[in-house]
């Protein structure tokens, strides 16, 4: 027994040996290893088609040289536009999504110990499939492309090399300008000497990045302006058009306790990680890991203050994008720790492991056209009329407008408006450049049928979505969205054949989507209503069923049979228990 004892001892040190002596070639093989699996993952989850958000506009505008919306992210723009134009891919909006997905690997490989396999992999593997990183480092946004330069300036800054610090930190604030709230954190570093000199490079170089803004030059309705002069410049780079440090142009309440629930809900798995080691493990981090840690804090604290969005509300599309920063932070923060904690390690490997399996449908875009498709059959619907107007209401659906007609030309001689938009001046300025007419005396419109809708009626087809519920006395409904029509009556009309492939799926769409997937039922839902007020009962139960065949889970219709089941007098237990349960999607009488 104690020969056997003896030979596993002597075994076990010279394996240990081999790998001290071959540590870095291990750690190098490791990490490429998981970078390689994860850039697997991100591959498989591309999409080719566009998605929500912002990111139509992320791919549209720099392959077609506009510019983008504030402050402009110029850093994004050129790379991006390298991105679309040179990558030998077919689809442009895959090509946008690759950027985000090289830029994310670039990110993880910095956070990686390249000299030994450590807690670090399982740490950088929970950060990677974090289901908002993750998210939007299969997509064409700015976010992901912002994390290697900011790695790089902290981890430079780290280890004082002050000037290539600054220049990636100038990059950083180029791509976008959350990065300003890391600077307290690098004027601390430089010290009251090297400041100075310093701030000068930096501003230098951040009035570079945006001052290139000025070479892009488009009359497109999709281009947000030109900027033509100093206060071109500054007006959009300080997000003047939505008002400063704020996520939208409306609302104005104080919803910092939502924002930390949800962050705390959205990031649960990494944040099991992170919190221990930055707050119970407070005094074992060094002063730049407490700067980041605090940096972290600070930035929900005061960003998320000053954010005058509901994240029930938003949280797709504008508020966890905004989660990446503080949690790359916390991350930065907990990496020289976490070697000390090898057990924090393996539990981060298996958190890693287990949210593949979790968020895998969730952020798998490769096969979702839910948003491209219903964008597309909204353009052909009102395509067909010398002049046409599509008044689109979500972001979602105009910015997919815009990369269709840009990139893929569909219905290109369609006007899309987003109504979201008519305040400003610079866009009502393009709008009547295409020759839309403006009504009443205000510089701003006040009422949108007064001044929009009824001085183009008499030349143009005009078609809005079906959630904007302005009254209007004369509508007919189409298969996607409400034509206005002089008559005033309210009718049933018809459209080309819809483009639906995708199918809903009530558990992986984002509520944008769900949405969208409601509206292709609320035709046959409208029609329903109107038949049944006419006395055509199985008319409207049968119109009812062609909505669920679209939507299964739209509890309005599921309310409506069990409705006319019971003036028809037939059994209807199944159908009135699935009208008991509420969703907020599917009902064409919510605005």
């Amino acid at each position: 027994m104690n020969y056997f004892i003896s030979r596993w001892e002597k075994q076990t040190l010279k394996a240990r040996a081999l790998i001290g002596e071959n540590g870095p070639k291990i750690a190098i093989f490791v990490n490429a290893l998981l970078l390689c699996f994860v850039g697997l993952i991100y591959v498989l989850c591309l999409p080719s088609q566009v998605q929500g958000g912002d990111t139509g506009e992320m791919a549209a505008n720099p392959y077609a040289g506009r510019l983008l919306h504030p402050p402009g992210f110029p850093v994004f723009y050129w790379l991006a536009r390298f991105a679309t134009h040179v990558l030998p891919l077919d689809s442009v909006f895959t090509r946008g999504a690759l950027l985000s997905v090289f830029t994310s690997l670039a990110s993880l490989a910095l956070l990686l110990s390249w000299k030994k396999v450590g807690p670090r992999l399982g740490l950088a593997l929970t950060l990677a499939v974090s289901p908002t990183f993750w998210h939007y480092s299969v997509l064409p946004e700015v976010f992901l492309v912002q994390m290697p330069f900011l790695v790089a300036f902290l981890l430079l800054l780290e280890k004082e090399r002050f000037i290539a610090a600054t220049c990636f930190f100038a990059l950083a604030l180029g791509v976008h300008p959350q990065a300003i709230f890391l600077v307290p954190l690098w004027a601390w570093s430089l010290g009251r000497i090297r400041i100075v000199p310093h701030s000068s490079l930096l501003v230098s170089l951040v009035l570079l990045a945006y001052g290139s803004l000025a070479f892009i030059r488009s009359d497109s309705l999709y281009s947000w302006r030109d900027i033509n002069s100093i206060e071109a410049l500054l007006h959009h780079m300080l997000r003047f058009d939505y008002g400063a440090l704020k996520l939208s142009a409306a609302g104005g309440s104080f919803f910092l306790l939502q924002h930390l629930l949800f962050f705390c809900s959205r990031n649960y798995a990494i944040l099991l990680i992170l919190i221990p080691i930055t707050l119970l493990g407070w005094r074992n981090l060094n002063k730049h890991a407490k700067g980041l840690a605090l940096s972290a804090f600070g930035f929900l604290l005061i960003f998320f203050s000053l954010a005058n969005t509901d994240p029930i509300l938003l949280a797709g599309e504008v508020v966890a994008r905004f989660h990446i920063f503080p949690l790359l932070l916390l991350t930065l923060a907990s990496r020289n720790a976490i070697d000390r904690v090898p057990k924090l390690g393996l539990l981060a490997f298996l958190l890693g492991i287990a949210q593949i399996a979790l968020y895998f449908p969730e952020n798998n875009f490769s096969k979702r056209k839910i948003i491209a498709e219903y964008a597309t059959n909204l353009l052909r619907q009102t395509e067909p009329a010398n002049c046409a107007i599509l008044i689109t209401q979500s972001d979602a659906v105009y910015v997919a407008a815009n990369y269709l007609q840009t990139v893929e030309g569909v219905a290109p001689r369609v006007i899309v408006v987003a109504k979201g938009l008519l305040g400003l001046a610079v866009y009502r300025e393009r709008l009547k450049n295409l020759g839309l007419k403006f009504g009443g005396v205000n510089e701003v419109p006040e009422d949108y049928v007064r001044d929009i809708l009824l001085p183009n009626l008499s030349t143009c087809r005009i078609v809005a979505e079906y959630q904007d519920q302005t009254p209007l006395s004369g509508i007919r409904f189409l298969p996607v969205g409400r034509e206005i029509i002089t008559r005033p009556t309210v009718e049933l009309g018809a459209g080309p054949e819809l483009l639906i492939s995708d199918e809903p799926d009530e558990r992986l769409h984002y509520d944008v989507e769900k949405r969208l997937f409601a509206r292709y039922a609320d035709f046959f839902l409208m029609r329903s209503l109107m038949e049944e007020k006419s006395g055509e009962l199985a008319m409207a139960r049968k119109s009812l069923a062609d909505a669920l065949k679209i939507v299964p889970y739209c509890t309005f219709a599921w309310e409506r049979l069990c409705s006319i089941d019971a003036k028809l007098g037939l059994e209807s237990k199944l159908i009135c228990e699935l009208a008991q349960t509420k969703d907020p999607y599917c009902d064409p009488r919510r605005p």
